[in-house]
């Protein structure tokens, strides 16, 4: 007869059709997932706006703060495209831990860089205007990148990660960029954008954070 002692935990696939939410923000957290097939979305409020975090793509995991650190959900998970995902629990994480050292590592690796890439989506999304929020993007994106002959800073990002990052659909990126582009702000490249030497970026930017201030007065 086999030891039930020893027998290890194994994480179940389920398939959950498109619209299923699989938590919302402030939700306890029992599970982690990780997506086999499919898309899920994963949104958050601010000041009272759900604004798109980013998008899960097969091979992705989330959820995972909430199991390891004991704490609420972060953000809503709603499945935009029939899914099928592995549903772990502590359990059955504690015992692939066990089981496989490294996977804690990568995991830690994993959520570190998470951590930082949402805590950058956070600060851009307190920028209520779109123009603002993507010229915040594109300048940070650029800072301390390699300064070309002309004197450019490049970023190899295209119109559809940008809208990831900022939470704005891709049109209104393409839109905005556009408008970048006319006023010499910014070139667009074949491997992503340059932003205009002589800080003229930046300058731009504290032009629209004045124009801000005076709007909310």
């Amino acid at each position: 007869m086999q030891d039930m002692s020893t027998e290890k935990s194994l994480p179940q696939e389920y398939h959950y059709p498109a619209g299923t939410v699989l938590y919302r923000e402030g939700d306890e957290g029992k599970e982690m997932y990780v997506l086999r097939s499919g898309r899920v979305e994963l949104t958050k409020r601010l000041r009272s706006i759900e604004k798109r975090l980013g998008m899960m793509l097969p091979g992705d995991f989330f959820g995972e703060l909430s199991i390891m650190c004991n704490m609420p959900r972060i953000a809503t998970a709603t499945v935009l495209e029939d899914a099928n995902l592995l549903v772990i629990d502590s359990q059955v994480l504690e015992d692939m831990v066990v089981e496989s050292p490294e996977i804690t590592v990568r995991m830690f690796k994993k959520m570190a860089a998470k951590l930082a890439e949402a805590g950058v989506q956070i600060e851009l999304l307190m920028h209520m205007d779109a123009e603002s929020r993507l010229v915040h993007a594109v300048h940070r994106l650029t800072k301390g990148a390699r300064v070309s002959e002309e004197g450019y800073r490049t970023c190899n990002i295209n119109p559809r990660e940008l809208a990831l990052l900022t939470g704005l659909e891709e049109k209104v990126v393409k839109v905005n960029l556009e408008r970048l582009v006319r006023a010499d702000l910014i070139r667009k490249k074949k491997s992503g954008l340059a932003v205009a030497p002589n800080n003229r970026l930046d300058e731009y930017i504290e032009f629209l954070e004045l124009k801000s201030r005076v709007q909310r007065r």
